[in-house]
């Protein structure tokens, strides 16, 4: 629970520096526990705005989390965007193929139907690799010592020691 406080209260829209993987996945494990008990607490008692309320508190620490990680890994927060990108691209051109194969008529009593249809499996396919992707991506361990996004959270001590030895 206190690395979930630490994204949201400590971090809340920081995008600098870097998040272990601990921190990381701590954060996305409490985010999910919360998300889906809000949902269910949402439904069953009709108030689902409760969910997409806080689901709008977190997004500015989940997009600055994930892109901390990245830094820990090396990688720049932009890779977050292109993978969202890819994804969005993916989807939004699945959708469109599969419209286009139906004359852009939409069953209107089952909107999920469009997503079934053999159609719509090759721009789903895009969207699953990129997701495993993602997610080798934010499993890599630390970039050891300093990078360019900061000093190496796991042994901040370690940089110190560094520095002092090749002065």
């Amino acid at each position: 629970m206190k690395w979930y406080l630490k994204v949201v209260r400590d971090n809340y829209a920081n995008f600098k520096g870097r998040a272990t993987r601990q921190e990381y996945w701590m954060f996305v494990l409490f985010n999910s526990i919360f998300s889906y008990s809000l949902l269910f607490i949402g439904t069953s008692t009709d108030l689902e705005i409760i969910s997409s309320i806080y689901s709008f508190a977190v997004l500015l620490p989940s997009l600055g989390v994930a892109v901390r990680r990245l830094h820990d890994t090396g990688k720049s927060g932009w890779y977050y965007v292109g993978f969202i990108v890819i994804i969005m691209i993916a989807l939004i051109a699945g959708v469109v193929a599969v419209m286009r194969e139906n004359g852009f008529e939409m069953n209107p009593e089952n909107p999920y139907e469009l997503f079934m249809q053999s159609g719509m499996f090759p721009y789903l396919a895009v969207v699953a690799i990129t997701g495993l992707l993602f997610l080798f991506v934010m499993v890599q361990p630390s970039q050891e010592g300093s990078n360019q996004f900061g000093p190496n959270p796991n042994n901040p001590d370690q940089d110190e020691l560094e520095t002092q030895l090749y002065e």
